[in-house]
């Protein structure tokens, strides 16, 4: 883990920040990374505390003020300006070191001057030193870019704090209105509601108690974002007991109708009223010309028999 290190006594290095990174011991050899983004190395190979270090490798990477001109497609057409950068490096005495960081310094794609002492212990390492070097230097950096990112975080996070101070306070007005009218539009659906159990009978709604105005500018931005979060939750609550409400409002508006329905049917299973409408479906279906009377049918057919009689006893007298 690396660290900042405390600014250092000598005039050249007070005004600049420098991140060290914790050591690494092996077989009684020391490494530890420095890292500067503004110091030159030179600046800190001179540092009074490391005078005693064996090795004091260096590598540096500043912008230029040199700029090359290349191509930003195949056909030419258009060019920009690719920034330059003056590096260098100084092994030392620990050979290999110094170019070791400066490959690192350009993967990583920092500027600055980052360096690496060793206190050495009397034991050769071998290749395993330039892993010791690089790990160093990479948690330094490390170390800086940690800082870097906090500060970037501090500087968005004050900005939508300031953003949230001018615009919670309008938005908590806004979400208080919304809940006075949302809380007595409930008071209603509910007078209804009761009013239809309560056979008919009025029920009065109670008025919305009044709230003192809330002065949310004097607010701290934490506590208003709070409040934001909790008048949404209470909207949210009051929408849904509104949604119930309507539900039973439908429930009964459908039993109401199946009452009605069901007193419709009663009605049309009424004996005295069927028989009254069968014998006026009768009288309507009888024609308009009745069929001569039975006693008439006979006294008609009595008289031609007798005329037929007559007829006959004439004859046989004339014969």
């Amino acid at each position: 883990m690396s660290t900042k290190r405390p600014r250092s006594s000598s005039p050249s290095v007070t005004d600049d920040d420098i991140y060290t990174s914790e050591p690494i011991i092996d077989r009684q050899s020391t490494f530890i990374a420095h890292y500067s983004p503004t110091l030159h190395a030179k600046s800190l190979q001179k540092l009074p505390d490391l005078a005693t270090a064996s090795h004091r490798m260096v590598a540096w990477r500043f912008p230029s003020p040199q700029r090359t001109i290349t191509n930003t497609n195949t056909t030419g057409s258009q060019a920009s300006r690719k920034q330059l950068f003056e590096t260098g490096y100084d092994d030392d005495g620990e050979k290999g070191g110094g170019r070791t960081l400066e490959k690192l310094m350009e993967s990583m794609q920092v500027t600055g001057s980052v360096m690496v002492v060793r206190w050495y212990g009397g034991v050769m390492l071998g290749p395993v030193r330039f892993t010791h070097i690089e790990t160093c230097a990479v948690n330094a950096v490390k170390s800086w870019k940690e800082e870097q990112a906090m500060k970037k975080r501090k500087v968005e996070q004050d900005k939508a704090d300031e953003e949230d101070k001018v615009k919670l306070p309008e938005a908590l007005e806004e979400r208080d209105k919304s809940i006075s009218v949302l809380r007595k539009l409930l008071e209603q659906k509910k007078a209804r509601n009761m009013k239809g159990t309560q056979n008919g009978s009025v029920v009065a709604v109670a008025p919305p108690t009044p709230s003192k105005k809330t002065e949310y500018a004097t607010m701290p931005v934490e506590s208003l974002r709070k409040l934001e979060s909790a008048r949404d939750r209470t909207i949210a609550f009051l929408l849904k007991q509104i949604d119930a409400q309507e539900e039973l409002e439908k429930a009964s508006e459908t039993q109401e109708k199946a009452v009605e329905s069901k007193g419709e049917t009663s009605k049309s299973d009424d004996p005295e009223q069927t028989v009254g409408s069968k014998n006026e479906i009768i009288s309507s279906a009888e024609p308009q010309n009745q069929s001569p009377d039975k006693t008439e049918v006979v006294e008609t057919t009595s008289e031609v028999q007798h005329s037929a009689e007559d007829n006959s006893v004439t004859e046989s007298k004339n014969g």
